[in-house]
């Protein structure tokens, strides 16, 4: 059943506002801050006009806002030639039509998928991301300068695989009551054999 509907005082300070912010300060300041440092021109005030033009037009369908989004920008920038990638983004842009079509067969089983999974599916998504981010550079250099002694012929080949070691051990997640150190050089160690070896 639709309902008209009714301006509130009271929710535009307490939605809109916070979402507004979000939306300039968070997510397109962002999203900007990827493209930029991937050496893309990107105007902040013209993604900010566009996203809420954009979020105005779909805010009656439900839908949330319309944002550049600095993870998925950080996917897509992570690889490829420099003037191709937005070829990427348009494929997103597709295949987020085609599923918005057929949202409710697409969420139904994605809802039976538990929390955990579909948390380690994105964040198996933006390995490759925060690898070629300047973090993630600086971060392959360092680990090959401090053991290039001793993995001389592997050292420029292990950063994912140091990459792997380092967030698992960050987590500090217990599983089956083993600690995160020894998952992550259990973790590393199979990234290694099969990416990067």
């Amino acid at each position: 059943m639709l309902l008209w509907p009714t301006f509130d005082i009271g929710a535009l300070a307490e939605v809109a506002v916070p979402m507004l912010v979000t939306m300039v300060f968070v997510q397109n300041a962002q999203g900007i801050a990827v493209l930029r440092a991937a050496r893309h021109r990107a105007s902040l005030r013209r993604v900010t006009a566009i996203s809420g033009l954009l979020t105005v037009l779909t805010a009656p369908f439900g839908a949330c806002l319309a944002v550049l989004a600095g993870p998925s920008n950080a996917i897509l920038v992570s690889a490829g030639a420099r003037g191709r990638q937005y070829v990427g983004a348009l494929s997103v842009g597709a295949t987020f039509v085609a599923i918005g079509l057929i949202s409710t067969a697409y969420a139904n089983p994605l809802g039976v998928l538990p929390a955990a999974f579909v948390t380690l599916l994105a964040g198996l998504a933006m390995l490759r991301a925060l690898e070629s981010t300047c973090f993630g550079a600086s971060f392959a250099a360092s680990f090959a300068a401090s053991f290039a002694a001793s993995f001389a012929a592997f050292a420029p080949r292990l950063s994912l695989s140091a990459l792997v070691v380092f967030v698992t051990v960050l987590s500090q997640a217990s599983f089956l009551g083993v600690g995160s150190a020894f998952r992550g050089v259990l973790a590393g160690c199979v990234v290694f054999h099969l990416l990067e070896r």
